[in-house]
């Protein structure tokens, strides 16, 4: 089955085995997702508000009671159809012929002669189809809505590091995307996250970082071996890599996340399964050095997580050949395990029709198997 359509607001067309769906309504694609991840398609009249599924399960009623007897009252009784094994079509056509439960229909078929190439026999085939790919794209759609809806964003770009930040007092449950709320997430920490946040940035980056400040605002304090500085006085990089890192400690916690349900109290909840946090080139406006450390950030928490027996799941986009070797090199030193680590890379060329999806994996001795030569190397032309 596919659906293609020739232009952006054109009516949608379905192909099942080549073969037209004929569509009474005009249906739409609609691109945007809202609260799902597969696009859908959409009536054109919205004030009906009635679901693809229904309109093509209502005409697909419609033409088997205009094909039986006048008789028939109950039009429920077609609904067997939906959950009929359609997947070889002569078993489908014998089914029509000498077992559906509306005799007038089977004689319908028979007096006409049905037979799996048959106009009609093609028309119902195809409104089966189409019904049962709705099924299947529902229940895809809530299985990787599902997968992503407790995933964790971080963007590209992270915020500039301000002198000063305006302070509410609200008790933060995540790191934003963009990072604009990091002096905001800092602060709400109680004593017990702050001491293992500061142990973990020791551990990654080497320096501690804390808010101070007066009622009002508070500015973002950055404390290593050689003194203490303002976010704002330092290179633009650490403005970039703390969300990273932050989010990464918080992700990396061994309690489970607090979830205000109402002015009462809270409830905890450990969700299982699906992706902890999905990362944009991590790697912009980074140092290489840092760039090691971001990589060496990934791979603590995975391990961290990993033995609080808690599922994790990073997906990082990147196109730095540094986070690559770094964790090549932990896995050569026995601090990464293979299996834990998996490449995917998507390639697109001027000839290609399509975008190519490999994927890759490293050696014990941190070198990626079949890796395709040229990667990191510019055009020689």
């Amino acid at each position: 089955m596919r659906a293609f359509i020739e232009k952006r607001n054109s009516q949608v067309q379905f192909e099942v085995d080549g073969n037209e769906v004929e569509m009474e309504e005009k249906l739409k694609w609609n691109s945007a997702t809202y609260h799902s991840i597969l696009p859908s398609f959409e009536h054109r009249n919205k004030e009906t508000e009635v679901r693809v599924g229904e309109i093509t399960e209502d005409a697909m009623v419609s033409f088997v009671a205009n094909r039986c007897s006048s008789r028939l009252q109950k039009l429920e009784r077609i609904d067997v159809l939906r959950y009929h094994n359609y997947d070889d079509k002569k078993k489908l056509l014998s089914y029509l012929k000498n077992n559906f439960p509306i005799k007038s229909f089977s004689n319908y078929v028979k007096d006409n002669n049905w037979r799996t190439n048959s106009h009609e026999f093609q028309t119902l085939y195809g409104y089966l189809c189409f019904l049962r790919y709705m099924e299947y794209a529902m229940f895809v759609d809530g299985q990787l809505t599902h997968f992503y809806d407790r995933s964790s964003y971080i963007a590209p770009a992270r915020a500039e590091g301000n002198r000063y930040y305006r302070t509410q007092g609200l008790q933060i449950e995540d790191i934003d995307p963009y990072g604009r709320n990091l002096q905001e997430f800092i602060s709400s920490l109680d004593t017990e996250q702050k001491a293992s946040y500061q142990k973990y940035l020791l551990k990654i980056l080497g320096l501690s970082v804390d808010t101070v400040g007066e009622e009002g605002h508070h500015s973002i304090v950055l404390s290593s071996e050689i003194g203490e500085f303002n976010l704002a006085d330092v290179g633009f990089g650490y403005s970039q890599i703390l969300p990273i890192i932050t989010k990464l400690w918080y992700l990396a916690e061994d309690k489970k996340k607090m979830h205000r349900i109402d002015d009462f109290g809270y409830f905890y909840m450990e969700y299982v399964g699906g992706v902890n946090a999905l990362m944009e080139q991590p790697e912009l406006h980074l140092h290489p050095a840092y760039q090691a450390k971001i990589a060496d950030a990934f791979m603590s928490t995975v391990e961290k997580m990993k033995e609080q027996k808690r599922q994790s799941n990073l997906i990082v986009e990147t196109h730095s050949e540094t986070i690559i070797n770094r964790i090549g090199r932990r896995i050569r030193e026995g601090l990464m395990r293979i299996d834990d680590v998996n490449i995917v890379i998507f390639n697109k060329t001027l000839q290609d029709d399509h975008t190519t999806v490999e994927e890759y994996s490293y050696n014990g001795n941190g070198q990626i198997k079949n890796w395709p030569f040229g990667f990191f190397d510019p055009d020689k032309d």
